[in-house]
């Protein structure tokens, strides 16, 4: 796999930047988690107040790496398979990165900008790298966050732990099998005053267990959110129903739809020295709601307000609330759900797609060219037949998503005689999945948009029909022997157009 490389380095941005002069196009110099904090900011969104030391930095720290060339061609020469030996290049490179300093530049700037945040007031200090929060890579907790850092010494050991944190072995391993060039992944640092919260948790904007975009999903506990990100809790879990899928309307009060309380052993509570320690809970908080309805609800909203800053992708959000006001410490894209075919249809609603390549037992991804092959010629959702003489025109209820192409089914499954009919013969062909499309056609807000029987009837004539008419006169009249023939003369004919193409065409297969 090719290693994959950024577009662009720092060069010569500065070496400290506030949140409120970053934007969601920085990740080059901020990485992922500090442009997203730096996006929200400047959007009115509670955060935090901090900086972050940029991608430049931590080139400046590997500079003083001698043999950094040898170092890197170590780690970029692993294909991912052998754990042992990434384990050993890891070590090597944390080894000997310990041994150098911050430079004195960056120093400078690190703490005329911490002057600037507030010596006295607790940091939390975060690995933020260029390759993080991607849609189709997962870099989140690769590499180190501390909490209550106080004091100049600190702050700057915390941050170039941060930079060393790059090559843990699970962020060398990552890459390695995911083909990500260790060069190519630079880091940045979020320093960020730290809230020491009454609750904190983490928001779905989207069901990462169902998959349903129109549910949040909350979990919460006492204290800071690091028991509940490293699972040492069973927090509380909240589902909050959003909106009708399509409608724009809100659904009916009350609007949560699960609230259970989980058993919160202990909370992590800020040292006044610096660090953290547990705290156990007295059993009257242990199993109590961490949140109130009105705190789930503000939550929710909070969620689709960031969610629509990202274009309406489904959003990660680390969350806090100190004196009953809420604070996002981070964002990110949620990466494990599986991808929606956009469909153009303007009555956006609750849509039906079925898998394409599963009917024709085809379950791999697909590439993009025969995504789109099939999609101009099925003829699915087009004025008439295609020619050879058509412009392309791909069909509109063939859908790619994931590299597989989905049917949109919808037209059909709104109009009632057709419905029966279509899934009458998916459950003959396959019970499971027939049975599966009927309860999700028998959701009150499927059913608020009825079908049009004139125009599916039309759309299925003007497909059918031409294939309709000229069958039966085929099957009388036609010599099966001079079809045969008439068969295996293209096929010559196209063999030997093939060996007069170019060397690139006649790499094809013919089959």
């Amino acid at each position: 796999m090719a290693k994959q490389q950024p577009t662009e380095r720092a060069g010569d941005a500065p070496l400290t930047v506030s949140f409120d002069d970053v934007g969601s196009g920085d990740t080059s110099i901020v990485g992922g988690k500090g442009a997203n904090l730096g996006a929200l900011t400047r959007a009115g969104v509670a955060v935090p107040p901090g900086f972050c030391v940029t991608t430049r930095g931590y080139e400046m720290f590997i500079a003083q790496l001698a043999d950094s060339d040898a170092r890197f061609a170590d780690l970029d020469s692993l294909d991912g398979t052998d754990v042992k030996a990434a384990r050993h290049a890891a070590e090597t490179m944390r080894a000997a990165l310990d041994t150098l300093p911050v430079p004195a530049e960056v120093a400078d700037a690190v703490r005329g900008s911490w002057h600037s945040l507030g010596v006295d007031d607790p940091l939390a200090v975060r690995s933020s790298a260029t390759a993080e929060d991607l849609p189709g890579a997962s870099f989140a907790g690769q590499q180190d966050t501390y909490l209550n850092v106080r004091g100049e010494a600190a702050l700057l050991d915390a941050v170039r732990r941060c930079w060393i944190s790059l090559f843990t072995d699970r962020a060398v391993l990552y890459r390695a099998r995911n083909g990500f060039g260790h060069r190519g992944v630079a880091l940045a640092v979020v320093v960020q005053k730290l809230i020491d919260p009454d609750v904190s948790g983490i928001l779905f904007t989207a069901d990462p267990v169902s998959g349903n975009r129109n549910i949040a999903s909350i979990d919460a506990g006492f204290g800071l959110g690091e028991a509940l990100v490293s699972g040492l809790i069973e927090a509380d879990l909240y589902k909050v129903g959003k909106r009708e899928a399509g409608s724009g309307r809100r659904v009916p009060e009350p609007r949560i739809l699960l609230a259970r309380a989980g058993d919160k052993a202990f909370a992590i509570r800020s040292i006044p020295g610096g660090g953290t320690r547990k705290e156990p809970l007295p059993e009257s908080m242990r199993k109590a709601r961490a949140l109130s309805d009105q705190q789930v609800l503000a939550l929710a909203e909070l969620g689709e307000r960031v969610e629509k800053l990202y274009d309406g992708v489904p959003q990660d959000i680390e969350w806090c609330i100190v004196g009953g006001k809420i604070f996002v410490v981070q964002a990110r894209p949620i990466t494990s759900l599986f991808p929606i075919p956009q469909s153009p249809a303007k009555d956006s609603g609750l849509r039906v797609f079925l898998s394409f390549g599963h009917i024709q037992m085809m379950l791999d991804a697909m590439p993009t060219l025969a995504i789109d092959v099939l999609r101009l010629f099925i003829p699915a959702g087009k004025d008439r037949l295609p020619t050879l003489s058509d412009p392309p025109k791909l069909s509109p209820y063939m859908l790619p998503a994931a590299s597989r192409i989905f049917l949109d089914v919808t037209p059909i499954l709104r109009v009632r005689r057709a419905r029966k009919a279509f899934l009458d013969g998916l459950t003959v062909v396959y019970a499971d999945l027939g049975r599966a499309v009927k309860v999700l056609t028998d959701r009150p807000e499927f059913n608020k948009r009825r079908g049009n029987e004139i125009w599916l009837a039309t759309a299925v004539f003007r497909v059918l029909g031409p294939v309709i008419r000229r069958l039966p006169v085929t099957l009388l009249t036609g010599d099966p022997a001079a079809r045969a023939r008439r068969s295996t003369w293209r096929s010559r004919r196209f063999r030997r157009r093939r060996q007069s193409a170019s060397p690139r065409a006649r790499a094809l297969p013919i089959e």
